[in-house]
C-alpha cells in the first residue's frame, strides 16, 4: 500500500523553523497500530492521518499521533493540514472531524486559522506549589511568579509563569512527575508572550510550537480582561533554534472566553509516498 504525505513545519513561514509535522492521505485503511507505527517512523511530535468522515458537517477526520499515543485535539496539526488539505483541495474553509469535536479552520494560501468554542477547562488557584514547579524545571522557587494551574481546551496543561527570560532560557524539565505536559511562560512585552512547552513523560523532551496549549494560556489570559475581543502573541520555540508565532485571539463575556482563535503560518517542506 502507498499513501502520500507530506511534511509541514508549521507556525512558521521558513522552512526549519517551527514545528514539523507529517500528514498522511487516504488512510481509511489503516489501523491505529500502523498509524502509531508510522507516527514514531516519522518520529514528530505529531503526525497526522486523513480519514473521511460520517459526521454531518464535517469534511474530513483528522486522526493525530504522537510517538507514543493518539490526541483528540492538537493545534500545530490542525494549522499544518488545514494548509495541506486546502492546498489539496483548493479549499478556503473546512470542518474537521477530531476526537474532541469538530473544529472549524479557514485557509488562506499558507496561513491557516482554527476557532475553539468549546468549555475551557481551568483549575484553581494555587493548584501547585510555586516550589514544585521550580523543582520541575531546576530553576530557583523565586523566579516563579505565582503557583501553577492545569488548563485545558481538550489536552491539558500546567501553566506556569517565570519573572524573566533568563529563567525561562535555563528552564530544563528533569523532573515532572505524574505531570504530562509543562507549559512555561514569560510576558515579553504588550500582548508579547515567550514559551517553553516540555513533556517528557509523553517522549516529547520540548517543542518548539504548541497550538493547543497557546489556545488553553489565551483561555487562562482571559479571565483578567474586559468584555471583548482581545489579542496576543506568543513565541516559542526560541531556545531550541526553531522559532515560531502564534497568534491567539479570545472573545470574552462576563469573564470568561465565549470562543478562542488560533493563527499560523506553515510551509510544505517535503512530499513522496510512504510504502506500507
Amino acid at each position: 500500500m502507498n499513501h502520500r504525505f507530506a511534511t509541514l513545519d508549521v507556525f512558521c513561514d521558513t522552512a526549519f523553523c517551527g514545528n514539523p509535522l507529517a500528514v498522511v492521505w487516504d488512510a481509511d485503511d489503516l489501523d491505529d497500530a500502523t498509524m502509531l507505527a508510522v507516527a514514531r517512523e516519522f518520529g514528530f511530535s505529531e503526525t497526522v492521518f486523513l480519514q473521511s468522515t460520517e459526521r454531518e458537517g464535517c469534511d474530513v477526520r483528522t486522526r493525530i499521533f504522537t510517538p507514543s499515543g493518539e490526541l483528540p485535539f492538537a493545534g500545530h496539526p490542525t494549522v499544518g493540514s488545514a494548509v495541506a488539505v486546502g492546498r489539496d483541495r483548493g479549499a478556503s474553509a473546512l470542518v474537521f472531524d477530531q476526537l474532541a469535536g469538530p473544529v472549524a479552520v479557514t485557509v488562506d494560501g499558507g496561513t491557516a486559522s482554527f476557532t475553539v468554542e468549546r468549555k475551557v477547562e481551568i483549575g484553581p488557584a494555587g493548584e501547585v506549589p510555586a516550589a514544585d514547579l521550580a523543582r520541575m524545571l531546576g530553576i530557583d522557587a523565586d523566579e516563579v511568579i505565582a503557583d501553577g494551574r492545569h488548563v485545558s481546551v481538550g489536552v491539558g496543561f500546567l501553566m506556569v509563569e517565570v519573572a524573566t527570560l533568563d529563567a525561562l532560557a535555563r528552564c530544563r524539565a528533569a523532573d515532572t512527575g505524574d505531570v504530562d505536559e509543562l507549559y512555561v511562560v514569560c510576558h515579553a512585552g504588550e500582548g508579547e508572550w515567550r514559551a517553553r512547552m516540555f513533556a517528557p513523560n509523553l517522549g516529547i523532551v520540548e517543542d518548539p510550537a504548541t497550538g493547543s496549549a497557546a489556545t488553553a494560556f489565551a483561555g487562562l489570559l482571559a479571565l483578567a480582561e474586559p468584555d471583548g475581543q482581545v489579542s496576543w502573541v506568543i513565541h516559542q520555540g526560541v531556545e531550541m533554534g526553531r522559532p515560531s508565532r502564534i497568534e491567539v485571539t479570545a472573545d470574552v463575556s462576563a469573564g470568561r472566553p465565549r470562543w478562542i482563535r488560533v493563527t499560523g503560518d506553515a510551509v510544505v517542506v517535503t512530499e513522496g509516498l510512504i510504502h506500507l
